[in-house]
């Protein structure tokens, strides 16, 4: 079974703290679709592209999914691109993300 993730670093904005999430989707035969949030953790530090790299790569590897993971799908911040990238990872990125920064450009124009 293949195994595709979602990833990103969001920081909270009331403590100045951020984390990283990895998000782990599937299907089962039966076409019933699962997913399952595999980390949320504190992520100190610069978000350079090796940082996140070394994480994220760490998770992949807790979790086992190096031989099962089809694809990670990420948004288009030029870190996770590198990062991605880097560690060889096959990624593509979010096309919902794209529409939204495509929609908040036009509205402010």
């Amino acid at each position: 079974m293949n195994v595709s993730c979602t990833t990103d670093i969001r920081t909270a904005t009331n403590c100045n703290e951020s984390f990283v999430s990895l998000t782990a989707h599937w299907i089962y035969p039966e076409f019933e679709f699962i997913h399952v949030v595999l980390n949320s953790s504190n992520f100190p530090g610069a978000h350079t592209g090796e940082a996140i790299a070394v994480k994220l790569t760490s998770l992949i590897d807790q979790w086992n999914l190096g031989t099962k993971l089809h694809v990670t799908l990420r948004d288009n911040a030029a870190n996770m691109i590198k990062e991605l990238n880097d560690a060889g990872l096959l990624n593509v990125s979010c096309m919902i993300h794209s529409l939204q920064l495509a929609i908040e450009d036009s509205i402010k124009s």
